[in-house]
């Protein structure tokens, strides 16, 4: 499945651009998050390093930052393709990257949820991100945390959003998202437990899964 693939722009500019120093990105509004079939996705379309000379600001003014979003209404699970996305800038095609998307199986109207780290492998001293997504009806009364201190993992930063959506077939959902960076403090094998959690729902499970830290490299002088 190929979306924005048949997306053309002209720009036809009164002033010069070099084009081999243009850069045309597509890229997911929100990366971290996950999709399910029967939502709405965004993406953001960036057109960045045109070299102009501003003899006429009212009229190149739009042109030196070009970002333009796209709604893509997803209608199956599965693997799909966005873009590339192609614009015409003085005559000349300009490709942008294709991004890979994995749709999850529509919601079912059940509370669920997911977890998901960023990396499966580390070395000691880095940090990886953990997410947990949930899709529900309800409020959470009240916000879910990890411990703060911990002997096997220092808490280094984190976030939280939620949003009310209206899905293509009329029902709603809320979506709550939970973002942590976590930084193991021993090598080995950084296992997922409920422990390490706070306020955290009793329906929602830990999965068994883990994180390998490696030991820091010597780097050769």
């Amino acid at each position: 499945m190929n979306y924005l693939s048949l997306i053309y722009i002209s720009l036809f500019l009164s002033t010069p651009a070099w084009t081999d120093q243009i850069t045309l990105t597509l890229e997911m509004r929100d990366p971290q998050r996950s999709y399910r079939a029967g939502e709405r996705a965004y993406a953001s379309l960036m057109l960045e390093g045109l070299d102009l000379e501003n003899e006429s600001e009212n009229n190149l003014h739009a042109f030196e930052d070009l970002n333009s979003g796209f709604q893509i209404d997803l209608k199956k699970a599965g693997d799909m393709e966005i873009g590339p996305v192609a614009i015409t800038l003085n005559n000349k095609r300009i490709l942008s990257n294709t991004l890979k998307l994995t749709v999850l199986p529509a919601w079912d109207g059940t509370d669920t949820y997911l977890f998901k780290v960023d990396k499966n492998q580390i070395t000691h001293e880095e940090l990886f991100t953990l997410t947990l997504e949930i899709w529900t009806k309800h409020y959470l009364q009240t916000s879910i945390r990890t411990k703060r201190d911990d002997e096997l993992f220092s808490y280094q930063a984190g976030g939280s959003g939620n949003s009310s959506e209206t899905l293509a077939d009329g029902s709603s959902q809320r979506y709550i998202s939970y973002h942590w960076q976590i930084k193991p403090t021993k090598t080995g094998r950084f296992a997922l437990s409920e422990e390490l959690f706070q306020n955290l729902p009793e329906w929602i499970e830990v999965p068994e899964f883990s994180v390998d830290v490696l030991p820091k490299t010597e780097e050769t002088p």
